[in-house]
C-alpha cells in the first residue's frame, strides 16, 4: 500500500484515471440493435485511439516504480499493439477488394505512409542521442533509416513494413495466378508463421515482435468473410460475448501467473499471447456491437495514433533523464508527445502528397 500510495504512483495514478476517462465517455449503448458498422474507419480511429492511450501508460509503468492493481499496465502492452495489427490487416484487405488496382500504388501509398514519419522521428532521436552523448556507427544509422530498429529500438515500424511486403507479394501472387483471396490468407499466415520462427530463433530476447502479430492475420480473414462473420455475431451473441471475453481473462492472468513462477517458455509465450491478442480481438469487435463508439478527443488521439507511439517512444527516456521530478516529467512527457505527433502527422501529410504528386508527373 506504502507503493500504491508514493508520490509518483499518486500522479500516474491521476493520470490514468484521466486517460480513461475519454476511452468511457465516447462508449454510447445502442438499444436498437447491433452497431452494424462497429469495424467501420470512424470506429477503428476510436480503437486505435484507446489503445494508442494505453500504450502510453504501458511503457510509464515501465518507468515508475507502481504497486498494486496498476501493475497489471505493465503487461498489456502486447494486447494494445494487437489492435493496431488488426485494424491493419482488416484495413488493407478492405482496401484491395473495393478498390481497382489497390495493389499498384501500394508500395507508393501505405509505405510511405508508415516510412515518412518514422523518419522524421528517427532523425529526432538520433539528435536526442547525440545531446545524450550516444553516438552509433554509419552502418547502424543507415539501417535505422530503412526501418532496422538499430538506433529507435521503434520494433513495430520493421514489423510492420514487413508484414505489408508479405500482404503485398501474396496478393499479388493471386492476381498473377487468377486465384480467390483465400489463396493470399493462406500466403500470409504462412510469412506470418515463418516470421515468428525466425525472430524466436534469431532474436529470442525480443519476443515482443512475434506476441500480437497473428491478430493482423485474423484482420484479413474477417475481411475477407465479413458477413459470415457478422452472421456467426448475431447468434447467440451474448453467450459467444462472455465465452470469449471471459477466456480472455482467464488466459491473461494465466499468463501472468505462469510468468511469476519463472516458467517463461518461448514457444509457450508466443502461442499463448498471440492466442490472448486474438481472443481479445474478438472480444473487442463483440462488445463493439453494441457499444457504439465516438467522442472528438479519442478521435483525435486515434488520428495521430501512430505517430504519438513513436514520438512518446524516443521522448520516455530524455525527458526523464533531464527532469528529475518524475510527476512534472510525466506531464511534460504527454504533452509534448501529443503535440509533436500532431505536426508531424501534418508534415508528413503534406510530403506524402508531393511525393504521389511527383510520381503521377513521371
Amino acid at each position: 500500500m506504502q507503493s500504491l500510495l508514493a508520490a509518483d504512483n499518486i500522479t500516474y495514478i491521476l493520470l490514468l484515471i484521466l486517460a480513461v476517462i475519454p476511452i468511457i465517455v465516447c462508449l454510447r449503448f445502442n438499444k436498437k440493435g447491433f452497431v452494424d458498422d462497429c469495424l467501420s474507419r470512424d470506429n477503428m480511429n476510436v480503437w486505435k485511439g484507446a489503445a494508442a492511450i494505453i500504450i502510453v501508460m504501458h511503457h510509464l509503468a515501465q518507468k515508475i516504480d507502481t504497486g498494486g492493481p496498476l501493475i497489471i499496465m505493465k503487461y498489456v502492452g502486447f494486447i494494445m499493439v494487437a489492435v493496431f495489427f488488426f485494424a491493419s490487416g482488416y484495413g488493407l484487405t478492405v482496401s484491395l477488394i473495393n478498390k481497382k488496382d489497390y495493389l499498384k500504388s501500394f508500395f507508393r501509398k501505405r509505405l510511405l505512409s508508415v516510412f515518412i514519419p518514422y523518419w522524421i522521428v528517427n532523425i529526432v532521436d538520433i539528435l536526442l542521442n547525440l545531446c545524450n552523448g550516444k553516438t552509433f556507427t554509419s552502418g547502424q544509422y543507415i539501417a535505422s533509416f530503412f526501418g532496422a530498429d538499430t538506433v529507435t529500438g521503434l520494433w513495430f515500424v520493421p514489423s510492420i513494413i514487413l508484414i505489408y511486403i508479405a500482404f503485398y507479394l501474396s496478393f499479388k501472387i493471386c492476381d498473377v495466378l487468377n486465384k480467390g483471396y483465400n489463396l493470399g490468407a493462406v500466403l500470409v499466415s504462412v510469412f506470418i508463421l515463418l516470421y515468428c520462427v525466425a525472430f524466436s530463433i534469431l532474436y529470442p530476447e525480443e519476443s515482443s515482435r512475434t506476441a500480437s502479430v497473428f491478430a493482423f492475420l485474423i484482420g484479413i480473414i474477417i475481411a475477407l468473410n465479413i458477413q459470415k462473420f457478422k452472421s456467426w455475431t448475431y447468434n447467440k451473441y451474448t453467450i459467444k460475448t462472455l465465452i470469449f471475453s471471459f477466456s480472455f481473462c482467464v488466459l491473461f492472468l494465466a499468463r501472468l501467473y505462469i510468468s511469476s513462477k519463472g516458467i517463461d517458455n518461448l514457444i509457450l509465450m508466443l502461442v499463448l499471447r498471440n492466442i490472448i491478442s486474438i481472443l481479445f480481438i474478438i472480444s473487442l469487435i463483440l462488445i463493439s456491437m453494441k457499444f457504439k463508439m465516438n467522442g472528438k478527443v479519442i478521435s483525435f488521439i486515434g488520428s495521430i495514433s501512430y505517430e504519438l507511439y513513436l514520438v512518446h517512444f524516443i521522448l520516455i527516456d530524455f525527458i526523464f533523464a533531464i527532469i528529475g521530478n518524475k510527476s512534472i516529467a510525466l506531464i511534460i512527457l504527454i504533452a509534448v508527445s501529443v503535440i509533436l505527433s500532431f505536426a508531424i502527422k501534418k508534415i508528413s501529410g503534406l510530403l506524402l502528397k508531393y511525393f504521389q504528386r511527383k510520381q503521377i508527373k513521371e
